[in-house]
């Protein structure tokens, strides 16, 4: 108690020098060299307990100040942020001072940026009813972090290196990360506020580096999300905040494509099934140096487009879920030697596994919000793709590309509907910007609704249709080729018996056929109209 009173006394004279209007930067440097000399904040031990000493002071002093004045301080208001913004000002300094030539010092950045985290924590979890108001510090102490890194990086005054900003963010990055929303859901409108901050994920952006942290970010916001959308338990609340990070989405598409195109198949794996905007938006990242085709150019030959021979930049580990669950090796060897001849029949049972609950949930209270481990059927189609994609020689490819159609063949026909869909969801995922895999899984889905019974094609034209229905963009592969399943005759789509199950499914069925044809979708003449229909017949005619 009395080296807690001790820092906090330490932290409130710094805070009545830094905001004294004669208060230079002299002043200041000796005083935080003082400090520095008085507390020995290289021991991580006696660094912890001055941050979480410091941080209760400012917290104390907010709720002072907010009593004092019967109310929440309003938008704008500071005075109850003195505290709290000398704080960060502080660690700043301790940072600068502590550097050794370029290096920066990140153990007292580090050591604060835990410390706000514990007590984020600790009273989100002591006092749920009244951290709505109680996280204002909290949401000050980080916002302030962001703001003085980038005036120590750009101001008048710069002093800290473009590394040192970086890793500076990056170690804020990690802290958000341990405050997502699935764990601190109280937090949740603040946290995404600090993860979309202008001066905060552009860092991110701004090396490869930290492109998975990013990712883990974005993916800890669907997470969090994704029960309430799967079970359309949606209060206002929730609303506003998946409005919000739709917006975040939209933004890092228009600003950041090449991060989104390297990581939409990883966020994916946290979106609902009934979530389609949202992935449409995550799977319509390309490359920003790439120019996409028009899909509806006739004759469009997407075989001679110099981009279906490149494979697109795979950034992060899917492949971890596989070797789980034994699948990955066994699924390399089927694709080259079709042995054993039960795989297929294997491989079903172990993607179609029901969800069980965690062992640390109770049982009476536990409820799926999937039957089924999307991540695992998602990652089982990717390593299939990659797999045959990688393969250097022509004529296994082709050999390994026909394997594949009848290992999903046979693994659709062992689903039941909503296994049936999340696998045909797996697979249109991959047609996305031009490329290897958007070829491969065109032709795949093409053959495979030539090939199947009617449930799969069912499913296969439900899937494709239902992606295009929702407000644009749409991803560039998906258009492709849907518009070749409508415009082929090959195929006789028009003439399956599910395109007239119902009114409701005609008009739909109309609207889409319009959009992609002004004309009579049906009238058309004439095979292989996109180029790969070709393709994708001579896949499906292929003997087994």
């Amino acid at each position: 108690m009395q080296e807690t009173a001790s820092y906090q006394h330490i932290l409130l004279n710094w805070t009545r020098v830094y905001n004294h209007p004669a208060a230079g930067e002299a002043e200041l440097t000796t005083l935080v060299r003082q400090l520095q000399q008085q507390v020995p904040l290289q021991d991580t031990a006696v660094a912890a307990a001055f941050f979480r000493a410091c941080v209760e002071a400012s917290m104390a002093f907010y709720d002072q100040t907010t009593l004092a004045s019967r109310q929440p301080l309003r938008e704008g208001g500071s005075a109850g942020y003195q505290v709290a913004d000398a704080l960060v000002k502080l660690v700043i300094y301790l940072t600068k001072l502590g550097r050794n030539g370029n290096q920066t010092d990140l153990l007292p950045m580090r050591m604060f940026l835990s410390s706000v985290a514990l007590a984020v924590v600790h009273t989100h979890t002591n006092s749920p009813e009244a951290f709505g108001v109680c996280q204002r510090p909290f949401f000050r102490l980080l916002c302030g972090v962001v703001h003085e890194a980038n005036s120590a990086y750009q101001g008048e005054e710069a002093w800290c290196t473009n590394d040192g900003l970086h890793a500076i963010m990056g170690l804020l990055g990690e802290t958000l990360l341990l405050l997502s929303p699935a764990f601190v859901p109280g937090f949740g409108f603040s946290w995404l506020t600090l993860v979309s901050h202008r001066h905060f994920f552009p860092q991110l952006m701004a090396s490869k580096e930290t492109w998975s942290l990013a990712a883990s970010l974005l993916e800890g916001q669907l997470v969090f999300l994704q029960p309430f959308i799967a079970t359309g338990q949606i209060s206002e609340s929730l609303k506003l905040l998946y409005r919000g990070m739709v917006c975040v989405v939209l933004v890092v598409l228009h600003d950041f494509p090449d991060f989104l195109a390297s990581y939409a198949l990883k966020l994916c794996d946290s979106i609902p099934a009934n979530c389609v905007q949202l992935r449409n938006l995550l799977l319509s990242a390309y490359p920003r140096d790439m120019r996409l085709p028009e899909p509806m150019t006739p004759n469009l030959k997407i075989d001679l487009l110099p981009d279906v021979s490149r494979s697109p930049e795979i950034a992060f580990a899917y492949a971890d879920v596989l070797d789980q669950e034994h699948l990955k090796s066994d699924l390399e060897r089927f694709l080259i030697s079709q042995n054993p001849a039960s795989f297929a029949r294997d491989a079903a049972s172990k993607l179609f596994a029901a969800s069980s609950p965690d062992s640390s949930t109770e049982p009476d209270t536990w409820t799926p919000v999937e039957r089924f481990n999307v991540g695992l059927i998602n990652a089982f189609v990717l390593h299939t793709v990659v797999t045959i994609t990688s393969m250097s020689d022509s004529t296994a490819r082709e050999s390994a590309q026909r394997v594949a159609l009848d290992m999903l063949r046979a693994i659709l026909a062992e689903a039941d509907p909503e296994a049936c869909y999340l696998m045909v969801n797996a697979i249109s995922n991959q047609l996305r910007f031009p490329s290897s895999h958007t070829y491969l899984c065109s032709r795949l889905v093409l053959a495979l609704f030539s090939k199947s019974d009617e449930r799969v094609r069912e499913c296969i034209a439900r899937v494709l249709i239902e992606r295009i229905l929702v407000n644009r963009p749409f991803p560039w592969g998906l258009l492709v080729t849907l518009i070749e399943l409508l415009r082929n005759p090959y195929y006789a789509f028009w003439n399956h018996e599910f395109t007239q199950r119902s009114p409701q499914i005609v008009d739909i069925l109309s609207a889409v056929a319009k959009s992609i044809r002004p004309a009579d979708t049906r009238a058309l003449s004439g095979s292989g109209a996109l180029g790969h229909g070709l393709a994708a017949q001579t896949l499906a005619q292929s003997p087994s």
